[in-house]
């Protein structure tokens, strides 16, 4: 099989011949050391150069938020984006800076703010441009953000926090402003050829959720579903990329019909032999291996007993896709990198027999 039929076979939660690899590549020194050259900005076609000489068989691209925009400096190294949003950049964080302030922190902030254009062409160009230099043969995900990150992107979580208690329908506005624009903006981007969608929401950190499984369940996934319908009925595919123990909703993650489910992750007690017995015939799964112990602290050795553990008890059927239970950080040094995929690349043949 080519890489492409491969991953999407697996999104389809049947057996190809191989199990597919990918993952967030978040690593500048890591980029540097494969394509031999130096790396500024998260280019499409350099992640597509990059995924492929380390064997992926799929590579995510980012909506291009900033394409035709361009950031506001204010100083000290910090900026103000198209949403009004503030981040701070620092060399560690690339290619994504952290946010430290937020536009909207009451209703009287969301009445004088108004939201981006979703719809401007040049947000695909860094998906034409991964798909121009791929020739078809790895499967390229373009990405859009969910509207509870939004939603925190926004407020921030503090606030966010408490405006679900004390102003409901702020949040429920200000959920929909992200559930709008990301789903122009994904329509756009299966239109110019994406694979298929990944949509990013967190809803939870290593130890819960964010909010209540009530509220979950009452206001935020029904607008989640909504923009998953939209893209379906669009002909997508769509990956749910969603870090955090979210272990008291997943039944309703499975029923909002995403095609699969990233990254599992193990640090937030995400158990993939579990997931893959409660869901696994209803959901592909992608990741869990561990990229804040294992890959950056551990030995090769036990990268490879990581490796061997998950292809052992998520593979086998079909459905599973394998790659960290988050991204390959700034964190993670290149040789331990290296050697994951090239672990991956020993071990993943079908049958699985480890």
């Amino acid at each position: 099989m080519k890489p492409k039929e491969r991953f999407m076979t697996a999104m389809a939660r049947k057996q190809p011949d191989k199990v597919p690899v990918t993952d967030f590549l978040y690593s500048k020194a890591l980029f540097e050391e494969v394509l031999g050259e130096k790396i500024d900005a998260y280019e499409g076609s350099k992640a597509v150069r990059c995924a492929t000489k380390l064997g992926f068989d799929a590579i995510w691209v980012p909506v291009g938020g900033y394409a035709g925009y361009s950031p506001k400096d204010i100083g000290d190294n910090k900026y103000i984006d198209e949403w009004g949003t503030t981040y701070k950049h620092n060399e560690t964080s690339w290619p994504i800076d952290p946010p430290v302030d937020y536009p909207i922190k009451n209703r009287e902030d969301y009445k004088n703010w108004s939201p981006p254009d979703p719809s401007g062409p040049e947000r695909a160009l860094p998906l034409l441009d991964a798909i121009k230099a791929n020739d078809g043969e790895i499967a390229i995900l373009s990405g859009v953000l969910g509207p509870f990150t939004c939603l925190a992107m926004l407020m921030g979580y503090e606030d966010m926090s408490i405006a679900f208690y004390d102003d409901p329908e702020l949040v429920v506005d200000l959920l929909n402003e992200g559930a709008s624009f990301s789903t122009v903006c994904g329509k756009n981007l299966i239109e110019a050829g994406a694979d298929a969608l990944i949509l990013a929401d967190d809803f939870g950190y290593a130890g819960g959720l964010f909010v209540s499984p009530e509220m979950m369940r009452s206001i935020v996934l029904p607008i989640v579903k909504r923009m998953v319908d939209e893209f379906k009925k669009a002909g997508a595919r769509v990956l749910l990329h969603c870090d955090g123990n979210i272990n008291q909703i997943m039944p309703d993650i499975v029923a909002l019909g995403i095609d699969a489910l990233h990254p599992i992750e193990r640090k937030a007690h995400m158990d993939l032999a579990q997931v893959k017995k409660d869901f696994g015939k209803d959901v592909c799964l992608v990741g869990n291996v561990n990229a804040s112990t294992t890959l950056p602290y551990g030995s090769f050795e036990d990268i490879e007993n990581e490796v061997k553990e998950c292809l052992r008890v998520a593979a086998p059927g079909g459905g599973y896709v394998i790659g960290s239970d988050h991204s390959i950080s700034q964190g993670i040094p290149v040789k331990n990198a290296l050697r994951f995929f090239e672990t991956i690349q020993k071990y993943r043949d079908y049958p699985i027999n480890l």
